[in-house]
């Protein structure tokens, strides 16, 4: 495998994944019912989560951005 053009690509493309990952490992389980402070850290938790994913989504807007561009440029195109 010729890591020389594909390798870095590949992982500058983990940085969403990785966010991704983490906005899905972040999802808090329902508090039990009648419990006041469990329902005010699960809103808190809640919240948290919707900044990761808002996090993953900016993430992978940019790279994908970044990755388009760069497949267009003249420095990656080969010469005849």
């Amino acid at each position: 495998m010729d890591c020389e053009k594909g390798c870095p690509m590949l992982a500058f493309a983990a940085i969403p994944m990785t966010c991704w990952l983490c906005a899905l490992l972040a999802i808090p389980q329902p508090p039990r019912a009648n419990d006041e402070m469990q329902e005010f850290v699960y809103r808190r938790l809640v919240g948290r989560q919707h900044l990761l994913i808002a996090c993953a989504i900016v993430a992978t807007l940019l790279v994908a951005l970044i990755l388009f561009s760069a497949v267009g440029s003249p420095a990656l195109r080969s010469s005849p």
